[in-house]
């Protein structure tokens, strides 16, 4: 018990020798700035008001001038060599879709021939289970020349 009371004794002689100490360097740099404010005051808000139009005046100017210079930032990197190339692989990419184009093109077309044909000689394995011999030369000849039929035969 004897410890406890020694701590307590010591902790009360801490907290009377603790003294709040002015900081004088806040102190000093408020009195100044009062000062200043007391002997300048007039002058300083002339200077600010000043400033406030000035920055309103310029800033159309300094934004000119920051878009002109941005463009010449952009354009001094812009190459007409990197350009050029640039348009001729899009030329190169077009030409070989149109050429893959062209291709399933004919493909279709030869394949629309192919039943288109299938279809014929259906139509004449048909009608030549029905007519005569004789009248199946003629018949093959009208159907591979597409021409009408006369209306006699002879």
């Amino acid at each position: 018990m004897e410890e406890a009371d020694v701590e307590n004794v010591i902790a009360e002689e801490e907290q009377e020798n603790i003294v709040n100490k002015d900081p004088t360097f806040l102190l000093s740099f408020f009195e100044t700035v009062k000062f200043v404010f007391e002997e300048y005051g007039w002058i300083l808000l002339v200077v600010v008001i000043l400033l406030i139009f000035a920055k309103s005046f310029l800033t159309p100017y300094l934004y000119k001038w920051r878009k002109k210079r941005d463009e010449e930032i952009y354009y001094s990197n812009y190459d007409n060599q990197k350009c050029q190339q640039t348009f001729e692989a899009m030329q190169k990419a077009r030409e070989k879709m149109q050429r893959e184009n062209d291709a399933k093109t004919e493909l279709y077309l030869e394949q629309v021939k192919k039943r288109e044909e299938k279809k014929r000689q259906m139509k004449l394995e048909n009608l030549e289970g029905k007519l005569s011999s004789t009248s199946t030369l003629l018949l093959r000849y009208y159907v591979f020349n597409k021409t009408k039929f006369p209306h006699q035969f002879s």
